[in-house]
Order: structure tokens, then sequence, then C-alpha cells
């Protein structure tokens, strides 16, 4: 788990506030919090109930993720941030994630985001400052097309508004049971991967490509379960919801 504190605060928590569990914030407050190791900042703002620091992906039950330039940025240093609709990342830019039980909207005004969405939810281009939405755009994912491709993850290149909706609630049963199961399966197929690359079966490809799609899974297992985290937690973190949850994230991060 990264290492990270409250660095500001504007009415939101203290710097002593523990950023690793979720935290209250109220409206018209923020504060902002940096990884330790990195440089990296997140800002956040309220309304809403956050926990910024929770195994290097910032969760967003309701309130706003926000990501500036110049904090931290390089190579490989990417900020992470999920709601309970989907997981989104970038290594520079600015970038706004906002989260709800209903609800989300991804904003990117500079730079490039990667944004995976839970199985059960839709999004769809919006106006961007009063401007029609880019009907050539349409969420395109890293195949070009209007889906995420085989990689899972959708590319979102600068000005770019999406909403985000779930088919219900998603703090119902039926929604925290769909993002379990996606977490599970996710976390099922890296460690399939893993058992391949310690037996040296690559099937009908090479170990490095066979490597590349663990790294992958593993991006992927990553999203999936940090939806599932919100979902379990604004759903009331109910003992037998948070024991699959474990054992799944247990799965992914050391497969064997």
């Amino acid at each position: 788990m990264a290492i990270c504190k409250v660095m500001a605060s504007e009415g939101g928590p203290a710097a002593s506030a523990d950023p690793t569990g979720w935290l209250d914030v109220a409206a018209r407050t923020n504060f902002t919090v940096r990884t330790l190791e990195t440089g990296r900042e997140l800002r956040f703002e309220g309304p809403g109930r956050i926990r910024a620091c929770a195994d290097d992906v910032a969760l967003v039950a309701e309130g706003s993720a926000i990501g500036l330039p110049g904090s931290g940025e390089a190579p490989g240093a990417e900020q992470w941030a999920a709601t309970a609709c989907g997981t989104v990342r970038w290594a520079s830019g600015v970038h706004r994630f906002t989260g709800a039980r209903d609800v989300c909207k991804l904003q990117s005004s500079q730079g490039t985001a990667h944004l995976y969405v839970a199985d059960d939810v839709t999004a769809e281009d919006i106006a961007v400052d009063g401007g029609a939405p880019d009907a050539g755009q349409a969420v395109a994912g890293t195949d070009g097309g209007s889906a995420a491709g085989k990689s899972g993850w959708r590319r979102i290149d600068a000005r770019r508004a999406l909403r985000l909706q779930g088919h219900g609630t998603l703090d119902s049963p039926a929604a925290v049971k769909s993002a379990l199961a996606s977490c599970e399966r996710a976390a099922q197929a890296v460690q399939r991967l893993a058992t391949s690359l310690t037996s040296g079966d690559a099937g009908s490809g090479t170990m490095g490509e066979l490597a590349m799609e663990s790294v992958a899974a593993r991006g992927i297992a990553r999203a999936a379960c940090s939806v599932a985290a919100v979902r379990v937690a604004i759903s009331g973190s109910k003992a037998p919801d948070q024991a699959r949850l474990d054992a799944a994230n247990s799965t992914w991060r050391s497969p064997h």
C-alpha cells in the first residue's frame, strides 16, 4: 500500500486524519493528499465519502477526485481512482471523476485517461462547457471503436465528458453481487495466467506475450475489485460481501 497523507484542507479532514480509512467530506469543502513515494497529489471535493489512500486506488463513494498536472508526473507513476461505476487511471493531465450511487461523471480537459466501465454500467458522451458532445468520439476504446476492446480499458483523450449510469442503484444487492462477480472473475484470470507462467506453458503464444497478458490482467483485476470495494462500502460493508472481496483481492495480489 502506498503511503500518503493529507497535505492541505479547506474545511475538510485535518492533516492528522487517516486517509486510508473512509472520510466524510462536507459540501463546499475539499482536501488534497500526496503519495509520499511518488509525490503525486490528488484533490477531493465534497459533499462525499472518500477513501483517499486505499491500496493505490482512491475510492470515491460520493464526491469528486480531481487530478491536477505537475504533481509527481513521471513514466509509470499513474494515478487511479474508482467509483461505483468504474475506475479511471492517468499519468498526466487534468481529470475529474465524480461518484454517486446511481450516476457518475468523468470529465477530462487535458491529457489522456483510461477508463474501465463496470459490466452493468453504460457510458455516453455529454456536452462539455455548453457545447455538443462529439458524436465521432463516442467513448473511444483502445482499439479505436466504441467499446473497450480486448484490453478492457477505454481511452479518453483531451476535452471529454462522460456520463456513467448503472442499470439501477449501484448499492443494491444485485449491483454489489455483479461487481463482486466481476472482481472474482478478474482475480481468477490472474491466477490462471500466473499458473501458466510458473509452469512455462505459454500455449500458442510466447512467454513474453503471456507475461504481458498477465500484467494486463492484473490491471483489470485491480480496476474491477476497486469498483466492488466502493459498492460493498456504500451498501453497508456486509460481512459476507467483504469476505468475498478480501478473498478475491488476495487471489490477484498474490496468485499461487
